[in-house]
């Protein structure tokens, strides 16, 4: 398998490599719980819309210093980039501040130096983001780990400069994922629908997904709110799944990679 790097050079990996390490799946950016999602075009590509910044930075991008003006209520507002696709970190932390365990990235901070972290997020088509309503949940790019910094290291690191928990003042106890060349934010976004995340999405115990559970009120919930409900927590694609995985990310993204 080949990886374009975004210095123009490709590294070619075996695909028995590629599918014996850890894939941990997170939930970034934009959704109706902060405003309107990120927008998805016809063809499927897609911007990537991070959340506003809720905390007091040194120096963090607005909107519309990222070219996001179009896509949000206020473009003066200060963008959470984060993850960023510049220098590749994603920053979170291990406990919330209530001190319980952070279920959000519980699964990412098993991964390792080559493991891989990927993304999803919220996107919707024109019609949808008239309605301020989400189409659906769409992965949308990965981090080769390269490092993952504890917060003693990261608040002092030349490679995490231009990450948003760095960028907050007085922030502590984050763990930043730095991602090496090989990482990317893809150009077009792959649908999590029931289709393909009931081929690589499980339980904590190994079950599918309940589809066509219902809520408390009797209501049968739909697909993207069972998907919505399984990935509030970090996802570790297991094993036997990786290879499905991995074929689905290609196949709306051959550009990344090519098998050999």
């Amino acid at each position: 398998m080949k990886f374009l790097r975004k210095d123009g050079e490709s590294v070619t990996l075996t695909l028995r490599d590629i599918y014996s390490r850890q894939i941990a799946i997170i939930n970034v950016g934009m959704s109706t719980a902060y405003g309107i999602p990120g927008p998805l075009f016809k063809g499927g590509t897609f911007r990537f819309v991070p959340i506003p910044e809720s905390h007091p930075t040194t120096r963090t991008p607005t909107y519309a210093e990222l070219g996001l003006s179009k896509w949000v209520t206020d473009s003066e507002v200060g963008a959470h980039n984060d993850p960023e696709f510049i220098t590749m970190t994603y920053g979170d932390y291990k406990f919330k501040e209530d001190g319980t365990r952070n279920i959000r990235v519980s699964n990412a901070l098993k991964l390792q130096p080559k493991d891989f972290m990927f993304f999803f997020a919220s996107l919707a088509n024109k019609k949808y983001r008239r309605l301020g309503r989400t189409l659906g949940m769409f992965l949308i790019g990965f981090f080769e780990i390269r490092k993952i910094l504890t917060f003693s290291e990261a608040k002092l690191s030349t490679l995490t400069k231009k990450n948003a928990h760095r960028k907050r003042k007085n922030d502590s106890n984050y763990t930043i994922w730095k991602g090496t060349n090989n990482s990317t934010l893809f150009k077009y976004a792959v649908p999590m629908s029931k289709g393909n995340a009931d081929s690589y999405l499980r339980t904590s115990r190994g079950d599918h997904l309940p589809w066509g559970s219902k809520n408390k009120n009797g209501r049968t919930l739909t697909d993207l709110e069972v998907i919505n409900s399984a990935t509030r927590a970090s996802r570790l694609i297991k094993l036997e799944f990786r290879k499905l995985f991995w074929n689905y990310i290609i196949e709306k993204n051959p550009n990344i990679s090519s098998l050999q």
